[in-house]
């Protein structure tokens, strides 16, 4: 799965829109005019056996924002730039998210006004 995010990266970065983390996030939207910034962190598991109860609720939640199955969500979100910019096949795109089950997402939420 690290592979899959660092390929993921690398590819976004290189079509003009990066999914990496910043770490000047909060400094960005300060400079911006928002006040009160703050920064939390997330866990959301991709596989249930990893996972506490509240982060399997919370991993729930995720997945169903982003479509019936999750991996065909981050399939979908990386079929554009793995085709296009690392040269997948669309089969290899599937591939490489299966390719590491035991795995989890962390969000990095904003809060500012």
């Amino acid at each position: 799965m690290r592979d899959w995010y660092d390929d993921l990266c690398t590819a976004t970065s290189h079509l003009g829109f990066p999914v990496a983390y910043r770490a000047d996030t909060g400094a960005l939207l300060e400079s911006a005019g928002f006040v009160d910034v703050c920064e939390e962190v997330v866990r959301i598991p991709l596989c249930k056996d990893l996972a506490t109860p509240h982060e399997q609720e919370i991993a729930m939640c995720f997945r169903a924002g982003m479509s019936d199955s999750a991996a065909q969500a981050y399939q979908g979100m990386a079929m554009q730039p793995f085709t296009q910019v690392l040269g997948y096949t669309p089969e290899r795109v599937f591939e490489a998210y299966l390719d590491g089950p035991e795995a989890c997402a962390v969000i990095d939420l904003f809060m500012a006004h």
